[in-house]
């Protein structure tokens, strides 16, 4: 999941390839999913419909996956790398000089253990993400993988994705933060039709989604259409400005430790921590047989764009 910003930089969202910035239905008895709702005129999300499927890895095949590939769901009883907490990030990791956010254009180089600390009230407000595991992490690679249920990862097959950069075929990003932080700048969709799940490790990350059938009320930004014009806090959206987004749909999920979500290609998505503790997820991307064609067909279109940013397009006549 990548953004390419003005520099031309490839970056990944929340849950999956988005071309922006710097750089879901459960049943009553499963109280982690906030269901389906509809924005109200005020637009606060408080009108409840379906919720977010949770379905047990241990039931699911790629075959029989197929059945939830057009909607967010919910996999549990996932093989996740719950040892990348926190306290051990700190541990192993403490003396590393990391990039944390400051806010949509900028961000502050600190000690990870330091940020990890979660002592200093306004540094607690910013957000660390979008780390490449395979950069900053390496030797945490080997815990890492696909859920197998999902099927064969394509962007890991050079004959099938051929040209695709190499950092792309294993795509996994790091990303923590206290629930004093705002949560991800932008509501946006992933770029190249990419699918894209989230493992949540430690604490509990709200994650809100919209269906592509929403895409209009949401206010794309052009040119790229990957991100949405609407503020970080949907709650405060001024309905004079977007109007349309009183008939958008959103979904929450509550994700808890353990636990995977799948946000498929062409759904908005955004995320904040939620409870009292920090959070930390660790995102993938991916390609299978079902979006292999659009991934492909977008990904010309996404190359060239990154030629043009890097020729500077500006000046291009």
């Amino acid at each position: 999941r990548q953004h390419l910003d003005i520099g031309g930089r490839v970056m990944q969202g929340e849950c999956g390839l988005s071309l922006w910035g710097w750089q879901y239905r459960e049943e009553s008895e499963c109280a982690k999913t906030v269901a389906l709702q509809r924005v109200s005129k005020q637009s606060r999300l408080t009108a409840a419909g379906p919720a977010v499927e949770r379905v047990h890895c241990s039931s699911l095949d790629a075959k029989s996956f197929n059945k939830y590939r057009d909607a967010p769901v919910v996999l549990t009883g996932c093989s996740v790398p719950s040892h990348l907490t926190t306290e051990y990030l700190s541990k192993q990791y403490g003396d590393k000089v990391v990039p944390v956010e400051i806010n949509s254009s900028a961000q502050q180089a600190v000690r990870l253990a330091d940020y990890l600390a979660f002592t200093n009230g306004e540094l607690s407000k910013h957000y660390l993400r979008n780390l490449h595991v395979c950069r900053w992490f390496p030797e945490e690679m080997a815990h890492l993988s696909v859920p197998p249920c999902l099927g064969d990862n394509l962007l890991g097959d050079p004959s099938r994705t051929f040209g695709v950069p190499d950092e792309w075929r294993n795509w996994f990003e790091l990303f923590v933060s206290s629930p004093d932080c705002p949560g991800f700048p932008v509501l946006h969709i992933d770029v190249c039709s990419i699918h894209a799940f989230s493992m949540q490790l430690s604490g509990v990350k709200r994650f809100t989604v919209f269906p592509p059938e929403d895409t209009a009320r949401l206010y794309p930004l052009p040119p790229a259409n990957t991100a949405s014009q609407l503020p970080r806090d949907l709650n405060t959206v001024d309905l004079e400005q977007f109007p349309a987004f009183a008939d958008a749909h959103a979904t929450h999920v509550d994700l808890h430790p353990g636990e995977v979500l799948y946000v498929p290609a062409g759904w908005w998505h955004t995320a904040k921590t939620v409870g009292t503790v920090p959070s930390v997820t660790v995102a993938g991307s991916f390609v299978g047989e079902d979006n292999i064609d659009r991934f492909l067909d977008d990904y010309g279109d996404f190359a060239a764009m990154q030629s043009l940013v890097s020729r500077g397009a500006a000046s291009l006549k």
